[in-house]
Formats: C-alpha cells, sequence, structure tokens
C-alpha cells in the first residue's frame, strides 16, 4: 500500500508519455520502485515479482523470480479507480493501512 502513489506517479508518466519532448517519445526499460514491484514501460505493465540474487552473483544483479503477477496499464488504472476505493468502503480497517 505504501507504494501506491509512487507506481500511480510512474504509471500516469508511462500512459501520457510524459518527457521533455510532449509525449513524442515512448520510453523502454524499467524503474524499480521497491523490491519486488516495477513499472515495465515497453510492455505497459506493472509488475509484481519477489526478486532475489542467484548465489555468487553481486548484490547489484538482483533477479525477479518466477513467482509474482503482471498487469496491463488499464488494469492498473481499474484497481486504484475501483478495486481499492471498494475494498476501503467495505472493511473501513484497511483504508488506513500503510
Amino acid at each position: 500500500m505504501s507504494y501506491l502513489k509512487d507506481i500511480d506517479t510512474t504509471v500516469k508518466y508511462v500512459d501520457y508519455g510524459g518527457d521533455e519532448n510532449n509525449g513524442r517519445r515512448r520510453y523502454t526499460g524499467r524503474k524499480h520502485l521497491g523490491d519486488s514491484i516495477r513499472v515495465l514501460y515497453a510492455l505497459r505493465r506493472v509488475d509484481f515479482r519477489m526478486c532475489y540474487v542467484p548465489n555468487g552473483y553481486k548484490v547489484s544483479q538482483i533477479r525477479p523470480s518466477t513467482n509474482g503477477i503482471s498487469i496491463r496499464i488499464d488494469e492498473w488504472k481499474d484497481l486504484i479507480e475501483i478495486v481499492i476505493p471498494a475494498i476501503n468502503e467495505r472493511f473501513p480497517q484497511f483504508a488506513n493501512a500503510k
């Protein structure tokens, strides 16, 4: 829950094509927002994965595992605008979760 605002800001940046050229250029790559959350620009997805460092590798050589999910940008918007508010309305104790 603590990453929602950061993820949403990055998704909006990807969705609107935000850059110094006013959206004429597409971005490729990914931005790590935590140990297991990435916004994949080229694929236009939000990826939730567990990450690990293989034996014998440096800490900077982190790899995503196969455990996780990947959702499209439009699914992310539905999650933020519809699903999370519905959960918070139905279960008020989750509305203050950090």
